[in-house]
């Protein structure tokens, strides 16, 4: 994997965090050194043409690179190539100057730092060259034109003395730069691969060796800033295994782990040569790709032909499937953000509609997540409690009348938006963290307008997934119900498997803390999971609603009144009672009343009450309790 510029930022960084000190000193000490020189020069009145220009420029030129070097600042016209081209001018022109006028060697100092600073841009191995070059060419020109200009007076030996140890200093310094860069390239290159590494195991998925969600996003975004030609559309799909999840908890997660990677090796069979495919996060793959022509779909349709076909573990054949969603990139697409969530969008409309099978995303999704969006927008906003509302709905005794419960519901109208149901705004609620303040907020209203009703009136409240597996949530929630002056013993919380199956041993054991309390649970919705018998008993359920689309055809339809029947006379055997949902007609509330354990709701009695009215139909004579539907 080859390093991007961001790798090679940070290795540049990590060894400039080591030398940055070095060559600002080797830099300020060359400057004093020039600033003498040409001092000594402009003293002398030697102040020929050639030290009227080159000196200040090299001073310019020097202080510029010294303090780049030292503030990591780079200045796009001082690259490397240019510094070390001026350096090398100036460097060469000493020896020419003054090797053309038979002046005295007045640059050595100057130009003894020239090859350092030269190197340390360059940090090659002509280093040792250049020392040997400087050498030769000092002790050759004080050999023939005598000893520096400083010292004009010195004995021809002292003089001789002094320019070898010069050169010698020379010959050091460049030697000693040549190890520094030495070593400053292995590190370097040590780095780069240690970036390397780290960068492809931080983008790359440990169990199936593709890349992770990290290494998609790097790559679509990469793909984004090259959508120009017109004729190749990016297109970018999520797949998710249908099914997953059950081989994990009959199989074991070893067993799960060898059908990913079945899975992922799939997948790269199925998709063309020029698709990225990338293992999102648990049975969830990400595929992006160019398209000159054709529709997603087919490759859609392709993976999921792929994933349908049994895959062999260890002891067993099983069959799961594979969902899938596409959405098509546009010009106004900046980010991944919006491609993502497109094509989630249609994977979630696959997985509800047509699960196995693979969605494209249309423009009626488009109005759909637009209003999603919007519908998040003013959850988060300051005034939705201000739009919230709670209603109540009776449950009552199907013979009498006579209220049992109420149960507590919350109905949101927003100025912009209108009337929003609780089943469209509740699971976004979820998504962005909202619905504990919306929870509490009903909690409060619920318990405030039960002050107000007889003590034999209970109070039900739905409670959301993620309350029931959050601990900050369930404290909030409880911390609620201590400081009422209504007791926890007239709160019914209802839950539905969905709810249990999110975390199923922390849920219970919050349920637990709700029951420590005094509050009763209830299972909600019941007859539309998979395993509801199981979950009555595991924990101790003695309170179920049975969900409304077992009450619509009961008049009707031998099979479900059969089906409507059997469930009450089970819950009557084991002691629980059962509240009818959806309870509309006359000949639907006769059948229920024949149960001595079933309560019954719906508009058959009433719809849903404001606060006020709910106390007025508690209230009512005995003689109006039931409004039979004409």
């Amino acid at each position: 994997m080859s390093l991007t510029c961001e790798d090679q930022d940070f290795s540049a960084a990590a060894f400039g965090a080591r030398t940055r000190e070095f060559t600002f000193w080797a830099g300020v000490a060359g400057l004093v050194l020039s600033a003498g020189v040409y001092l000594s020069i402009y003293l002398s009145g030697d102040l020929i043409l050639h030290y009227k220009i080159s000196s200040p420029l090299y001073a310019v030129f020097l202080s510029i690179m010294v303090l780049s070097a030292y503030s990591e600042y780079r200045v796009k016209a001082f690259t490397n190539f240019s510094i070390a081209l001026i350096f090398l001018v100036f460097w060469l022109s000493s020896y020419i100057e003054a090797f053309q006028e038979h002046l005295t060697f007045v640059s050595t100092p100057l130009i003894l730092f020239v090859p350092i600073l030269l190197m340390m841009i360059l940090h090659h191995k002509l280093v040792f060259g250049l020392a040997a070059a400087q050498f030769g060419l000092v002790l050759h020109y004080t050999y023939t034109y005598g000893a520096p200009h400083y010292a004009p007076n010195w004995p021809r030996e002292e003089q001789l003395y002094a320019s070898i140890s010069l050169a010698c200093l020379s010959a050091i310094c460049l030697v000693a730069v040549g190890i520094v860069s030495r070593l400053r390239s292995r590190t370097d290159r040590k780095l780069q691969s240690l970036v390397a590494d780290q960068t492809h195991l931080a983008m790359t998925d440990a169990l199936t060796g593709l890349p992770n969600r990290r290494g998609f996003t790097a790559k679509l975004n990469e793909m984004l800033r090259q959508c120009h030609d017109p004729s190749r559309v990016l297109k970018v799909g999520i797949v998710d295994l249908d099914g997953f999840k059950s081989v994990n908890d009959v199989y074991g997660h070893a067993a799960g782990d060898a059908l990913l990677i079945q899975a992922a090796t799939r997948l790269s069979n199925a998709l063309p040569d020029n698709a990225y495919l990338a293992r999102l996060g648990g049975d969830e793959f990400g595929v992006c790709l160019f398209m000159t022509q054709g529709d997603p779909f087919c490759i859609g349709a392709r993976v999921c032909a792929h994933l349908n076909q049994p895959f062999q573990l260890e002891d067993a054949f099983v069959r799961i499937g594979g969902s899938a969603g596409f959405t098509t990139a546009r010009r106004t697409d900046s980010n991944t953000s919006n491609l993502l969530e497109r094509a989630d969008y249609a994977l979630y409309k696959s997985k509800a509609d047509s699960k196995g099978q693979a969605t494209t995303f249309s423009q009626e999704d488009e109005q759909k997540i637009d209003r999603k969006r919007e519908i998040k927008r003013h959850l988060l906003s300051g005034e939705l409690f201000n739009e919230l509302d709670v209603v109540f709905q009776p449950i009552v005794f199907p013979d009498s009348g006579d209220v049992k419960a109420m149960e507590t519901l919350v109905r949101w109208k927003n100025p912009a938006l209108g009337n929003i149901p609780p089943s469209e705004f509740i699971p976004i609620a979820e998504q962005i963290g909202r619905i504990s303040d919306i929870s509490c907020y009903v909690l409060r209203r619920a318990l405030s307008a039960a002050s107000e009703w007889p003590d034999r009136i209970i109070i039900s409240m739905n409670l959301s997934a993620v309350d029931l597996c959050s601990q900050a949530a369930v404290d909030r929630l409880l911390s609620i119900l201590k400081a009422s002056p209504v007791s926890a013993k007239r709160v019914v919380l209802e839950i539905t498997e969905s709810t249990l199956m999110r975390d199923h041993e922390q849920g219970s054991e919050h349920l637990e803390a709700f029951r420590r309390l005094g509050a009763q649970v209830a299972l909600d919705d019941f007859g539309t999971g998979y395993s509801s018998l199981s979950y009555l008993k595991r924990l101790a359920i003695r309170k179920l609603k049975i969900d409304r689309s077992f009450t619509t055809d009961i008049e009707t339809d031998d099979m479900a009144r059969n089906l409507l029947t059997g469930i009450l006379e089970l819950c009557a055997g084991v002691g629980i009672d059962c509240v009818v949902e959806g309870v509309e007609q006359k000949g639907q509330l006769e059948i229920v009343a024949a149960h001595k354990n079933a309560l019954a709701q719906g508009f058959y009695f009433s719809e849903p009450l404001a606060q006020e009215d709910a106390l007025a139909f508690i209230s009512r004579p005995s003689n109006k309790r039931l409004r039979l539907i004409a």
